[in-house]
């Protein structure tokens, strides 16, 4: 009983305490993360019952599957210790994943969850709002303004509160103030993204929000497209500059003359065929990767033998990378091999799967978190990351079969 009391409090703690984390603070990431971790270490150690409950954990078992295999992976090539050591620190988020679910079916902790976030969130975006004071809104003409986080952080861990945030909104269990206040934290984040100059994060919220509204509530969606036309039109009249910066930044995510655009196809071309050779030439980096940090230097060494180095930094200047591809799919292949890269897809399928079986009050928000998570994966590099960390907890909320305990 001394136990059941410690744990369900501390849990609960840990979990509040992860969650104003994510937007403010990577110590607090890091800490609060392997906290529960090691919580969940000595439950297995001391419960009994803990332990038959995980047998029948099918997810469960499925993520410390890909996280033996990412390990693995990392030792059979590049076989070093660095390579390893990073990823087994980096693949925690793959462990917390059932912990995550686990401490969600009980609803103090979902609602814990969800508190802190938004909590979270708003603290963040008040700090964006400070950096945006200091410039001057008069002086503002574009300049990327982040938070806690870097730029390209902050864009990607916005639109996964966003989307999350938005089906909550519409819910009929929520009372108005409740989505007053949702609302409310939505335009704040969603201004916060203008600000960040995020183009994958932009891109990603106008198309999971307008699916959302147009499966699950479309009679609201001439009402939203008022709302927004009137919002810009207005703004356009008092901030023209400012209106400007912003619309040229989304209109450029199409444009593929833009200089970091052409970086991009580049860098997803030249990933591609980084791949095919290490099929034909190296088989076993083909199924393992090259490693995580082992990579710029297999990259590097396959541009210069075949003749593709100038050309690839020549045909976007500053903007090429050979640190990764900008493309979650192709990085998560090419530096972890096949083999973990279907085991990762075929996590994320299952979940899906999980997520959609067992609808809840928050099922819509998870979903569209994990497809915001794919989406922005195609443009960057967002796997065994921070934001991977932000993602995953928001994905957990809405996966268990809610209980009311």
């Amino acid at each position: 009983m001394a136990f059941k009391f410690q744990f369900k409090h501390i849990e609960s703690a840990l979990l509040g305490l992860l969650g104003l984390s994510l937007l403010t603070s990577k110590a607090g990431i890091n800490i609060f993360s392997i906290a529960l971790l090691l919580l969940f270490i000595i439950k297995l150690v001391v419960k009994a019952q803990y332990r038959e409950e995980l047998k029948t954990d099918s997810l469960g078992k499925l993520c410390l599957a890909v996280y033996i295999i990412g390990v693995l992976s990392t030792v059979i090539y590049p076989g070093t210790l660095e390579d390893t050591i990073y990823f087994a620190r980096k693949g925690v988020f793959l462990l917390l994943i059932p912990i995550l679910i686990k401490l969600n079916t009980n609803k103090i902790n979902r609602m814990i969850s969800v508190g802190s976030v938004m909590v979270g969130l708003v603290i963040a975006v008040a700090n964006s709002y400070l950096k945006l004071a200091a410039i001057g809104i008069a002086n503002w003409d574009g300049q990327r303004i982040d938070s806690f986080w870097d730029v390209g952080r902050w864009g990607e861990a916005l639109t996964y509160c966003v989307v999350f945030i938005i089906p909550l909104i519409f819910n009929g269990k929520n009372g108005v103030k409740q989505k007053i206040a949702y609302a409310l934290i939505t335009l704040m984040a969603i201004s916060a993204i203008l600000l960040s100059g995020s183009r994958a994060a932009i891109g990603s919220v106008i198309v999971i929000s307008l699916l959302t509204v147009l499966i699950f509530q479309k009679k609201y969606l001439i009402h939203l497209l008022l709302i927004i036309s009137l919002g810009m039109l207005s703004l356009s009249f008092i901030y023209p500059k400012q209106v400007h910066a912003i619309s040229s930044r989304i209109t450029s995510i199409t444009d593929t003359n833009e200089l970091s655009n052409m970086s991009r196809i580049s860098m997803w071309n030249h990933g591609l065929k980084f791949a095919h050779q290490k099929l034909n030439n190296q088989f076993i980096a083909f199924m393992f990767g090259s490693g995580p940090l082992n990579f710029p230097k297999d990259y590097s060494l396959y541009l210069e033998s075949s003749g593709q180095d100038a050309l690839a930094t020549g045909h976007s200047q500053l903007h090429y990378s050979v640190t990764d591809s900008h493309n979650a799919f192709i990085d998560t292949f090419t530096k972890y091999g096949m083999v973990f890269f279907i085991g990762l897809m075929s996590l994320f399928i299952v979940w899906l799967k999980v997520i959609y079986q067992s609808p809840n009050t928050y099922s819509t928000s998870s979903l569209n978190v994990i497809l915001a998570f794919l989406f922005i994966g195609m443009v960057y590099t967002n796997q065994t990351d921070i934001q991977t960390i932000i993602a995953v907890f928001l994905m957990a909320v809405g996966t268990p079969k809610h209980s009311e305990t």
